[in-house]
């Protein structure tokens, strides 16, 4: 039995297990023995308290009548202690370090000066106080023995004296994550002038240091680390200071600038391009690009950026302290502006005001670049923007609606007794209606006041209201139930004057023109439709309509109406006939106008293309089935199901084109834009056919339970899954079918082309209407890249790309640490992802991978936009290696 540094000690107990188990103690020089065992493998142990193993094992083969010598070594430990003072007096929070000089083993006294250090192996010692500005105090030759707690010597240190300078040196190492060693590094000693720079090794060296405790920071351009406690020490190069004491070895630069030490909470982009952070109660402010850190408003609880700023106009932040006063900073630095203790704000769409609801009711107005900041009205209950020029308020008290102009902070009376008011298409005139759910109608200039249009009271109610759609003029409905019967009225209004142009007793409104000249509503007794004048409120009958609502043009200057017979076109402006479709056509319902306004598609037994040029209408089909008939997008042509099955047309009716036969459909045909390819159910599965003619293509089986096809997102390609796993493409509007691939268990479908999963998790793929290339043997994630490409996490945690159309492949990143749709972020062509511990970004396309920060399990990174990203880096372990914090990152 061996203890390193001290004599044998008896009575150690020692056993051994095995063919036969036997304990006995050491003897007066620790020794032991074991005689008279048989063959065999043998498990000798010890337990020796005060020591650094504590406890020993060694497995030894003995045969019979062999000896073995088996020393079982322990280190003896024991404990140092005592006291510091400074100049004569405790410490207090001083940063005195006492050290074991030759050791790695150092402690902080407490404020009163008492230190202890345990776990100190068995031997002499010299105890060195050190503080920065003071000269060292020892006391050497202190014996610590096994298990003994020794006092040493009180330590006082001096101030140094006039003239007297450190002599230590401080060294090591410097790099930038992902750059290397490099040269013109910059080393500094916080609080001093002491600086020093790298060379092309990356070696540092600061002489002339005093002993004692210090900082260093790093800097290389925007990248700083910050190394907290450094201990200079007589003739040595330095230690870390980290619970223990560690060489300063290689201190590793971010590829990101640190922003704060701190809790990072809330974090945005300014418009003009800086990064705010709440950390703590600090709100901060750093260029995006990298550049210096500000503290633009302490005591914060939250900050919120306008949605939008004037070009060119700073951006002011709305902040609110921990006590919810509110107040607007520069995000760029500069004097805050106080508004007052506020419970909600908003800004006005340049973001240079700010409108307040303080805690005690009163309504704030704040143009913080004019520093004018004065309350506008003494209470509210309701608020909200009144376009982009004005807000509104209403007091719950005197039930006054009043605006408050940005530009300026005026205040003006609306109306009393409404609710919040609305601007009106043009952005001229407000309409409001008032308190209730059939409330006067009022309207007038954003400024006030506003008229009333139609009144309402116990007895008179506005059940509606329609605007035109340029919002010059109100059709209110308004119910009156002070007569008996009870009867109603429609009331026509201008909505720039107020004034009332007409009014219909019994009447009913349908339609506005699209061009707001006119509008359609019909009068009690005979069904009858009008035509009526939003400019004077004159209206003319139209002709007998049997219930059919008249139509109007796209651009409002036709008017198409029926009797259930006959279909009757006219000019909107004079209400002479333009065209007209005699009854024995035996088509009379409209159903929609070319976009250009020259035919109209009218129905019945028969299809009917009517030009509204007065020219003869053209029969599409004498069978025509239902109301079926679709326009396409572009509003070239027309699909409709008649007799003879599936056919489509020009609006001028010729050619038309049979796409296909009676019975060969189930249900209704769709038109998918915008290649107006045709897609349909039939008995024998799904099918498609480009509008305009051509072969039908068979996408895949019949249902009842297969899944509707997919189209891409540009509309240029489909796809169909069917129940039996098997994955069918094509290109649009005629392209032929191809058979992707079988047993397919899952599939996205791009513009390029498509991916999919099969039933063994390998992925795939393809092009549409091609067959499906396998690009790995399995997968845990997907995405879409730009150009075509497809980005995807495979069972090895690799991050590859591969061309949809060609199904080339190639490696983005190795050494995930998850799968990329876990942990990463795709935008444009960049990816950000961590890898091998570090977070780093690289262009999908082509291109080294850039590295950036390296982060602890627990680290975590988003971006901010397409260049920009933060990194919250956490659970950094002793010995000292970087920063925990917040880093902001540049990609490329």
């Amino acid at each position: 039995m061996v203890l390193t540094g001290v004599a044998p000690e008896a009575g150690i107990e020692v056993s051994i297990s095995g063919p036969v188990a036997e304990v006995t103690t050491t003897g007066p020089t620790g020794t032991y023995a074991f005689g008279g065992l048989p063959s065999g493998d043998y498990l000798v142990a010890a337990a020796v308290q005060s020591t650094t193993e504590l406890t020993r094992q060694v497995t030894v083969h003995v045969d019979a009548g062999d000896s073995k010598r088996v020393d079982l070594v322990f280190t003896p430990v024991g404990t140092i202690q005592g006291s510091v003072t400074v100049a004569g007096l405790p410490p207090g929070a001083a940063g005195v370090v006492v050290w074991l000089e030759g050791t790695t083993l150092a402690t902080l006294p407490d404020a009163a000066g008492s230190w202890s250090i345990t776990g100190v192996a068995a031997g002499r010692y010299t105890v060195t106080a050190v503080l920065g500005g003071y000269l060292t105090a020892s006391a050497a030759r202190q014996q610590v023995g096994h298990g003994t707690v020794t006092t040493a010597p009180g330590l006082d240190l001096v101030a140094f004296g006039p003239g007297q300078q450190g002599t230590g040196r401080l060294a090591g190492l410097a790099s930038v994550l992902g750059l290397g060693r490099r040269p013109g590094i910059s080393v500094s000693v916080d609080g001093t002038s002491l600086h020093g720079v790298t060379d092309d090794a990356g070696a540092w060296t600061v002489d002339g240091v005093p002993d004692g405790r210090w900082s260093l920071t790093l800097t290389d351009g925007v990248h700083t680390e910050h190394v907290p406690d450094v201990l200079s020490l007589p003739g040595s190069q330095g230690f870390l200071l980290d619970s223990a004491l560690y060489p300063i070895g290689e201190v590793e630069l971010q590829g990101g600038q640190l922003i704060t030490r701190g809790v990072v909470g809330q974090r945005q982009l300014t418009a003009d391009g800086r990064v705010l952070l709440l950390a703590g109660t600090d709100l901060l402010s750093v260029p995006a690009a990298g550049g210096p850190v500000l503290v633009i408003a302490r005591d914060v609880d939250r900050f919120q950026l306008p949605p939008s700023v004037t070009p060119g106009a700073p951006t002011w932040v709305a902040v609110y302290s921990t006590s919810q006063e509110l107040s607007a900073v520069p995000a760029a630095g500069g004097p805050a502006v106080t508004i007052t203790p506020s419970r909600w704000h908003e800004f006005d769409p340049t973001g240079s005001v700010i409108m307040a609801g303080a805690v005690d009711g009163t309504i704030w107005y704040a143009a913080p670049g004019r520093g004018d900041v004065r309350p506008v009205g003494r209470a509210w209950s309701e608020w909200g923007r009144l376009g982009p020029d004005f807000f509104q308020f209403k007091d719950p008290v005197t039930r006054d609606l009043s605006a408050v102009e940005c530009a300026t902070g005026n205040v003006s009376w609306l109306a009393t007794g409404t609710s919040l008011g609305s601007l009106l298409p043009g952005g001229t005139r407000v309409l409001a209606v008032g308190e209730g759910m059939y409330g006067s109608i009022l309207v007038g200039p954003p400024g006030g006041p506003l008229t009333v249009v139609a009144p309402a009271s116990d007895t008179l109610l506005n059940m509606s209201h329609t605007l035109s759609p340029d919002g010059r003029w109100i059709v209110t409905m308004a119910f009156d139930i002070g007569v008996s019967p009870a009867k109603w009225s429609l009331v026509l209004a201008s909505a720039e004057s107020g004034a009332v142009l007409a009014t219909w007793p019994g009447s009913t409104m349908h339609a506005w023109s699209p061009d707001s000249s006119h509008f359609i509503w019909s009068g009690t007794g005979p069904w009858r439709y009008m035509l009526g004048s939003s400019v004077d409120g004159t209206s003319i009958a139209l002709p007998s309509s049997n219930g059919v609502t008249p139509m109007f043009s796209p651009d409002g200057s036709l008017v198409a109406c029926s009797d259930g017979t006959r279909m009757t076109i006219l000019a909107t402006a004079t209400g002479a006939v333009v065209a007209a479709l005699p009854p024995e056509a035996g088509a009379a319902v409209p159903l929609a106008f070319s976009p250009d306004g020259a035919f109209l598609l009218v129905s019945g037994t028969s299809l009917v293309s009517v030009p509204t040029s007065g020219s003869a209408p053209v029969t599409l089909t004498s069978s025509y089935l239902g109301r079926s008939a679709q326009v396409t997008a572009d509003g070239q042509r027309v699909l409709f199901t008649s007799g003879d099955g599936l056919a489509s047309a020009p609006f001028a009716g010729a050619p038309v084109t049979q796409l296909l036969g009676p019975g060969q459909m189930v249900g209704v045909a769709s038109i998918r834009a915008p290649t107006n390819t045709v897609v349909f159910d039939s008995p024998s599965g799904f099918w498609f056919v480009p509008i305009d003619g051509g072969a039908p293509q068979r996408l895949g089986p019949p249902g009842p339970y297969t899944p509707e096809p997919t189209v891409s997102p540009d509309g240029h390609a489909i796809a169909h899954l069917d129940r039996d796993g098997a994955l069918r493409s094509a290109r649009l509007p005629g392209g032929v079918v191809g058979d992707a691939a079988t047993g397919v268990q899952f599939y996205s479908l791009y513009d390029a082309g498509f991916v999919l999963t099969g039933d063994t998790g390998a992925f795939w793929v393809g092009p549409p209407g091609g067959e499906a290339t396998q690009v790995s043997s399995s997968v845990l994630g997907w995405g879409q890249a730009p150009g075509g490409r497809v980005v995807f996490t495979d069972g090895d945690l690799n991050l590859k790309a591969s061309v949809l159309a060609t199904g080339e492949t190639w490696l983005v990143a190795s050494d995930l640490a998850e799968p990329f749709w876990a942990g990463g972020r795709l935008r444009g062509d960049q990816a950000l992802f961590a890898a091998g511990g570090v977070l780093q970004s690289r262009a999908v396309s082509a291109g080294p991978a850039t590295a950036h920060v390296r982060l602890e399990p627990g680290g975590t990174f988003e971006w901010l936009d397409d260049h920009h990203a933060v990194a919250v880096r956490t659970g950094a372990l002793p010995p000292y290696r970087f920063q925990n914090g917040l880093y902001l990152v540049t990609v490329p």
